[in-house]
Formats: C-alpha cells, structure tokens, sequence
C-alpha cells in the first residue's frame, strides 16, 4: 500500500505501460495505472504536488495521471488554474 504521492508516482513509472482502464486481457481487472490513480484521489494531492505530476519530465504516464487527476478530482472551477 502506496503511502505518500511519491511511492505512487515511483509505482506509475516503474509499473505502468499502458493507461487503459482495465488489464488488456480483462474487462473487470482494473489496470495498474487507474490503481495508482485511485490511490491519488484517496491521497488528496496538494498543489504543489499536483503541479509535480503534470511537469513531470521523466514519463508521459505520471503527467496523464495529472491532467486525469484535474480532471476527475476537481472542482471544474478550477480546471484553468492548471
């Protein structure tokens, strides 16, 4: 179990290949990724480490779990602060 936003960002760029809701072999598996992006909404992400997640150089993963995290986990009020 993921504890900080950091061990879940680690966990999406050693373990995540693909961002498809589901296991490719599946239709009732949920994909490591919407795992991870489970567990962000659970951890409530502060700003600063929102803004970590959607600049993130190192993998494109990591900044689609941001802009989802925006997108499905906040006020849309606040979607153009991002």
């Amino acid at each position: 179990k993921k504890e900080t936003v950091e061990e879940v960002v680690d966990e999406i760029y050693l373990h995540c290949d693909y961002v498809e809701p589901f296991v490719p072999s599946s239709a009732s598996d949920p994909s490591n990724f919407f795992a991870c992006l489970y567990r962000l909404f659970v951890l409530r992400c502060t700003e600063e480490e929102l803004q970590i997640l959607l600049d993130h150089p190192d993998s494109p993963f990591i900044r689609v779990a941001g802009f989802l995290y925006v997108r499905f986990g906040l006020d849309p009020d606040c979607f153009w602060d991002y």
